[in-house]
């Protein structure tokens, strides 16, 4: 069985890929932003030493995501898909390993990917919902 957060932040990005993808790219910005901002002041320096490795965390969190969303949609066309299957987050690992094999659009898919599912991580955190009017 998936962890639950891993779970439900590929649901969104299901759900929702396209804005999974737009919260994983305004997040660059964002943590730029709050670097530069909490750089130039004295307080913001250990904010600033926390902050960093949380939004590392958080794009490695984005890149599990990614592989796992990934596999499960592999293995879901071949048939061979159970509900948290272990094996959907090796293969779309492998997916995504196999991008940086690709030269220079390889390590640019990997980054849109990872993005895309940092992205869902972010609306998994803050559990932003789909509201359909």
């Amino acid at each position: 069985l998936a962890p639950r957060p891993l779970a439900a932040a590929a649901r969104r990005v299901g759900e929702t890929p396209g804005r999974a993808f737009v919260y994983g790219i305004v997040s660059l910005p964002v943590f730029f932003v709050l670097c530069v901002v909490l750089a130039v002041t004295i307080i913001g320096i250990p904010l600033l030493l926390l902050l960093a490795p949380a939004y590392l965390a958080i794009l490695f969190a984005g890149a599990l995501v990614a592989a796992y969303f990934l596999g499960t949609r592999i293995l879901m066309f071949t048939g061979r898909y159970r509900v948290g299957n272990a094996m959907a987050a090796v293969v779309g690992a492998l997916i995504l390993a196999g991008t940086t094999f690709i030269p220079i659009l390889g390590d640019l898919i990997l980054y849109a990917l990872c993005l895309l599912g940092t992205g869902a991580v972010i609306m998994a955190i803050f559990r932003v919902r789909n509201y359909e009017l």
